[in-house]
C-alpha cells in the first residue's frame, strides 16, 4: 500500500501484511516514507471493535497525533485527521503486479554458481536477456542474482549466491533484494569498511559488538553508519562502520553494505505503467529527449530532478520523468 496526503508531502509505503491482522499499539514495518527512505517501524492500531481502525501513521501513534503525522483512519472519523484537510485529504494506492522486481546493479562483479532449477533438479545455465533473466529469477526461489557479460544485457544467467566477487572479465551483476528485516544489505566477502561509525546524537564512536541482525538494525537507524563489518566466518561479531570504501581484509572479514548507500544504485521495473511529466532540466525547461534505455538511466542518475524512466513497449525509446508516482498506461 501507498498512503499519501493529497499533495504527496506526507506518505509511506508498507506491505499488506503490516496493515492487516489485529494489533494495538504494536510496531508495524514501513518500507519507506517521506521521513526516511530506509525501512522503519511505527506503532499502529487495528482493533476488533474500533471502526476507525486501522490508524496508519509515519511515527508511533501517540507521537503522530501531536505532530500531525496520521495518514489514514477509517469510518469518516475526524479524530487526528484534521491535519489532512490542508494537504488535500488522503489517498491510498494498492499495488497489484506493477513493481514485480526490485534489483540492485553492481558493476565489475559476478555471483558465483548457477542457480538450481525451480524444481531443485540440476542447475539452470541457460543464457537469457536481462529482462527474461529477471523474470525467471523472480519465479525461482533458488535464484538470488543475475550476472551478465560485460557490456551486454542479452547474455545473462541466473545465479545462486547473494554475495559477489570481482569479475576479471568485467561482468556486471543484478542482485534481487531480500525482503524483511531492518533494511536490505549486500554481502561483500574478504573486505572491511574502515573506521567505526559515530554514535547517533552522542559523542564518540560506536565500537559495540553486535550480531548481524542487531548491527544492520542499528545501522539502518544511524545516518553515520555506511556499512557493517563482521569477523571471518561469523555473524555474531559485527560492528558499525563509517566508510563506503571497502578494502581487502587480511583477516578475511566480510562486510554488508546497505543498498541505498553511495556505492550502488537501483532500478525498480514496473510493467504497464508510466511516470507522468518530463523531468526538469538543470538550466530550466523540461527534458523530453528520446534516448535508449541505457542512455536514459545514465542521464537520470546525473539529473537530481529525474525520478523515473518511461519507455515504449520495445524499451528502445525512453524519456526522463519527474514523478515517482506511477499510473496505469493505456
Amino acid at each position: 500500500f501507498l498512503f499519501a496526503t493529497g499533495d504527496c508531502k506526507k506518505w509511506l509505503v508498507t506491505r499488506k501484511t503490516s496493515v492487516m491482522g489485529w494489533y494495538a499499539n504494536q510496531k508495524r514495518r514501513i518500507e519507506s516514507s517521506s521521513l526516511s527512505t530506509r525501512p522503519t517501524s511505527a506503532r499502529w492500531y487495528r482493533r476488533h471493535r474500533n471502526k476507525e481502525d486501522p490508524w496508519v501513521s509515519l511515527t508511533d501513534h501517540g507521537v503522530a497525533t501531536r505532530r500531525h503525522e496520521i495518514v489514514y483512519g477509517e469510518a469518516a472519523t475526524r479524530w487526528h485527521t484534521q491535519n489532512l484537510i490542508p494537504h488535500g485529504g488522503a489517498d491510498v494506492f494498492i499495488r497489484k503486479k506493477i513493481l514485480s522486481y526490485s534489483w540492485r546493479r553492481i558493476r565489475g562483479t559476478y555471483s558465483p554458481g548457477y542457480a538450481r532449477n525451480a524444481n531443485g533438479k540440476g542447475s539452470d545455465s541457460r543464457v537469457r536477456t536481462l529482462a527474461a533473466s529477471m523474470k525467471a529469477c523472480d519465479a525461482n526461489r533458488n535464484c538470488h542474482a543475475v550476472t551478465c557479460e560485460r557490456g551486454s544485457v542479452k547474455r545473462c544467467t541466473l545465479r545462486s549466491s547473494k554475495s559477489t566477487k570481482t569479475s576479471p572479465s568485467g561482468e556486471h551483476t543484478f542482485i534481487r533484494l531480500a525482503e524483511g528485516g531492518e533494511g536490505t544489505y549486500h554481502k561483500r566477502a574478504g573486505v572491511y569498511s574502515g573506521g567505526y561509525a559515530k554514535k547517533l546524537g552522542k559523542r564518540g564512536l560506536d565500537r559495540k559488538v553486535r550480531t548481524l541482525a542487531e548491527a544492520t538494525r542499528a545501522c539502518s537507524r544511524n545516518r553515520n553508519c555506511k556499512a557493517v563489518t563482521c569477523r571471518r566466518g561469523s555473524n555474531r561479531y559485527c560492528t558499525l562502520r563509517k566508510s563506503t570504501t571497502l578494502r581487502r581484509s587480511p583477516s578475511g572479514e566480510h562486510t554488508y553494505i546497505p543498498f541505498n548507500g553511495a556505492t550502488t544504485f537501483s532500478w525498480q521495473i514496473g510493467t504497464g505503467v508510466y511516470s507522468p511529466g518530463y523531468a526538469k532540466k538543470r538550466g530550466g525547461g523540461h527534458d523530453s529527449t528520446v534516448r535508449s534505455l541505457k542512455a536514459s538511466r545514465k542521464a537520470c542518475l546525473a539529473n537530481p530532478r529525474c525520478k523515473a524512466v518511461t519507455c515504449d513497449k520495445t524499451s528502445t525509446k525512453c524519456t526522463l520523468r519527474g514523478s515517482s508516482h506511477l499510473r496505469a498506461s493505456p
